[in-house]
């Protein structure tokens, strides 16, 4: 919901003819959110599973190994949330 939120925020705003720099940057952040939070919850997933998901016949190995793939993509760097943040701080100074 989190990351669902921020694209119709920057849908509404790129309809609107709005400046999109601070919903590009809600947008990034809230991938960023997402995608820890979802490999969280596989790792945890993973963790409860039993001696059974260690076979690679599991699915719960694809999902884990994909999760922490994607975390790792550019996209979904923490740095985003730095970006967010420099953002947000400027325009409070307004």
């Amino acid at each position: 919901l989190v990351h669902r939120d921020a694209v119709e925020t920057a849908l509404a705003a790129a309809y609107a003819g709005d400046d999109l720099g601070g919903a590009h940057a809600a947008v990034a952040a809230a991938s960023v959110y997402t995608v820890e939070t979802c490999a969280e919850v596989i790792a945890d997933l993973f963790r409860y599973g039993g001696g059974r998901v260690l076979s690679l016949a599991s699915p719960l190995q694809r999902y884990l190994r994909d999760a922490l793939a994607a975390c790792q993509h550019i996209g979904v760097s923490e740095e985003n949330y730095e970006r967010l943040g420099r953002l947000r701080l400027a325009l409070a100074d307004r």
